[in-house]
This record gives structure tokens, sequence and C-alpha cells, in this order.
């Protein structure tokens, strides 16, 4: 596991949970100002962060905030980028609305997490800086799709219908574009987003974004290893990990064999065959 231990977040953001009393917020790790920002990316690091996140836009499932809102200015990212890259790691930014996305590219960050309202310019950036998008697109679909069954209060039903489409559009143009793609599901453990579903990024990736089965495939090995910093994993070669499936089926043809567990034959990890 590579954690990130208590997302960053200015008072009142994503990582705010505004329904509480700050007192009672142990989701997030809240700062303001460039120098409390500095100290609490320490702070992370201390307690055995693996890598920092941080929240520039609002979002969805938080009450109060919104996707296209901006969070955290440029100065306060810079400075913990600069703590990250001092403890030889990065930073990943949960970055929704358009100024969010390009203010944490300018900071300086390693991924963009959603890249719900990403424009041309913040395409254009991300190519320039080899910054790696992660669309989340599960969570989405699954909130959209199944969220009223299951107590998702209107206020994060009203937003994920709202951006949906244009999440998707954009992820596309992303893609088209050139940029690198990582896979990540962003699901939480809970219904309708629990564990073991996150297969399911990689069939949207394939059907809803165009991507072939085999640039799915390596978003989830090599380019997910290189967005994570892990240089002994991600390929089959000599002197990698062999972590590795064994499929019943080709999911280089369709990559929808890889969401039934059951198609799992056999499992690897670190040479060692775990089933």
């Amino acid at each position: 596991m590579f954690v990130w231990n208590k997302m960053l977040s200015q008072t009142g953001g994503h990582g705010d949970l505004h329904m509480l009393p700050a007192q009672f917020n142990t989701y997030g790790r809240l700062c303001d100002g460039a120098q409390e920002c500095r100290k609490a990316a320490r702070e992370m690091f201390r307690e055995g962060a693996d890598f920092i996140k941080i929240c520039s836009s609002g979002g969805v499932l938080s009450e109060k905030d919104d996707p296209r809102s901006p969070q955290f200015t440029i100065e306060e990212m810079e400075a913990i980028v600069y703590e990250a890259q001092s403890f030889g790691s990065y930073v990943a930014s949960h970055a929704q609305s358009t100024i969010g996305i390009k203010n944490a590219l300018k900071a300086g960050v390693k991924t963009i997490e959603h890249g719900t309202l990403l424009d041309d310019e913040a395409i254009e950036m991300m190519l320039n800086q080899d910054a790696i998008l992660v669309p989340t697109l599960a969570i989405s679909h699954l909130i959209v799709t199944e969220g009223h069954r299951y107590g998702i209060p209107a206020f994060g039903l009203k937003k994920a219908q709202q951006y949906y489409e244009v999440h998707k559009e954009n992820i596309a143009k992303a893609y088209q574009a050139g940029v690198k793609i990582a896979m990540g599901s962003d699901l939480m453990g809970c219904k309708p987003v629990e564990h073991g579903k996150n297969g399911m990024e990689l069939g949207l990736l394939v059907d809803e974004i165009g991507m072939s089965p085999m640039e799915t495939i390596m978003a989830a090995t090599r380019v997910s290893t290189e967005a994570m910093a892990m240089e002994d994993a991600g390929v089959i070669a000599q002197g990698k990990k062999a972590d590795l499936l064994v499929i019943e089926g080709d999911p280089t043809k369709d990559i929808h064999v890889l969401l039934n567990p059951c198609n799992i034959e056999m499992v690897y990890v670190g040479g060692k065959q775990l089933k």
C-alpha cells in the first residue's frame, strides 16, 4: 500500500467535513497559508505518508463547496510540493475545477485526480509537464446510476449528475491529445462505491473514452506505477517484482474479462503464487 495519510485541504475545502465542527474532522488535515501548508506536509511525512494528496478544487461529495471552485493558492501548493520533493516524494491533487487544475499544475503536482473540467490549456500544460491524469470514472458512474438507492445525499447526486457527461467528454479530449492516463477508481469501501468494483474503471475507459483494451491495461500497470514512483513494477521484465495475473480469456481483445473475478485463475505477488 502507498498511503497519503490525511488529505490536505483549506478550511472549508473539499477535505473539510462541513457538517461537523472542525475538531471532529479526522478525514483531512486543514491548513491555510503557505507556512501552515508546509508544516502540514511535514507532519504527513512524519506520520508515515508515502506521498501527499491535496485538494485544489471543490468536489461532489463535500457539502458546501463546488467542483468549479479553485482551492488553495498557488503559493500554498508550491510549499507543499517543495516539501514533498524534499522528501523524495510527490503530490497528487484532487482537481475538478478548470482553475484548480491549472493552479495545481503551476505549483508542480505530479498527478491530477478527476480532471473533470480541464480545458485545452490545461491539457497543454499536462503534456508540457508530463503530468498524469487519473480520471476516476467509476465513482462518478456509480453515484449517478446507483447513488439514489444507497443514501448518497441530494447535493452529491445533483453535482455528480451535473458534471458526469462533461467529465467524460473532457477526459476523451485529454486522451486524444496524448495525456498520460493512469487507472484509479476512487472507490471508498461503502455502497455503492465499495471495493471490488475497481475493474469497472477499465471498462469505462474503453467504452466511454475510446481507449483500446491494451491502453487501459497499460494505464493500470505501467502508467500507474509511474504515477506512484514504483520503479520495480508495472512491466514484465527481468529484475521487476513479478506481480502477475493469469486470466481466462484475452483482455487485450475484450477488457471486460477483467471485470469478472472468476476469470482470474492465478495471482502472483513478488513471484510467489498466492492463488
